[in-house]
């Protein structure tokens, strides 16, 4: 699926949204030919040439050296459980993969969407390599679903958080004050991942009406 501008895929299916942190599995090839998978951190943006990625890999990581040697990953929408373990190796849930026609490198069998992207190094330091990602073709599976975004996870574990401080105000003030700690450190965790105007709403109406703020 291409976007009409150049022939770049539109990540607009995706839902994604420019500046948050989404969480993908990142597929590379190693020498050797075989696919490695790992978590992999991307900032979406968009430019006069469509839609592209930031990401910042650990220099010593396999990823970083695949992209420094062939420049080609694909980047992976899957669910929590295979986000866990391409970023553990627990080898507890089985990664697999399959091949789409015309790709060099292989998608995360069963992934709700791949994009397919070339990568291109920006900048390195003694620990990380940064390099963005420019999206060439996009697939898309079975079902449909957001790439998964910390931010939201946050949001969520703030909200659970925040419902349980009027349970404790009044009766049990240290865990009441405990449970407004972890609110207010969640809600800028969020913001800080997801600056949107939408999770700023959020975050300030939890703010006004659980923390008094």
């Amino acid at each position: 699926m291409a976007s009409p501008e150049g022939g770049r895929p539109d990540l607009s299916a995706l839902g994604v949204e420019e500046g948050v942190v989404y969480e993908l599995v990142a597929v590379t090839v190693g020498a050797d030919g075989r696919p490695h998978a790992a978590a992999m951190g991307c900032v979406f943006k968009r430019d006069e040439l469509g839609w592209k990625a930031v990401s910042k890999l650990a220099r010593s990581s396999v990823t970083s050296s695949n992209l420094l040697r062939n420049g080609v990953v694909v980047l992976n929408v899957v669910d929590e459980e295979l986000l866990v373990e391409a970023a553990l190796d627990l080898g507890v849930v089985e990664m697999g993969f399959e091949e789409v026609r015309g790709w060099e490198v292989p998608a995360v069998r069963g992934a709700f969407a791949a994009v397919l992207a070339r990568a291109e190094l920006l900048s390195q330091d003694e620990t990380w390599n940064r390099f963005e990602l420019r999206p060439v073709s996009l697939h898309l599976g079975e079902g449909r679903r957001r790439p998964f975004t910390r931010s939201l996870a946050a949001l969520v574990e703030a909200a659970v958080h925040a419902s349980r401080i009027p349970v404790f105000k009044g009766v049990d003030e240290s865990r009441a004050e405990e449970l407004r700690t972890r609110v207010r450190e969640l809600l800028s965790l969020a913001e800080r991942l997801g600056p949107t105007e939408r999770i700023r709403e959020i975050c300030d109406a939890v703010r006004r009406k659980y923390l008094g703020e």
